[in-house]
């Protein structure tokens, strides 16, 4: 089961990284004011690595075992 969430997430942390790198190729491109381009797109990449390490960290923090291993059902 924990390698199954493990696979479920690595794929969700490439739809991040693949859609990141979509929204700053359609922010370079189609800029109304190429001169806040370079400061928008710096911001954006800040924002998601600092959102995705945050998440990464809080997942690998979930005690997996003890939710599906745990035969002391409390009823």
């Amino acid at each position: 089961m924990l390698v199954l969430f493990a696979i479920l997430y690595f794929m969700f942390i490439l739809a991040v990284v693949f859609a990141s790198f979509f929204i700053i190729t359609r922010l370079q491109k189609y800029s109304i004011n190429p001169k806040f381009t370079t400061p928008l797109i710096t911001v954006y990449i800040v924002v998601t690595i600092t959102l995705v390490l945050a998440n990464v960290i809080l997942f690998l923090n979930v005690p997996f075992n003890d939710l599906f291993y745990n035969n002391n059902l409390y009823y």
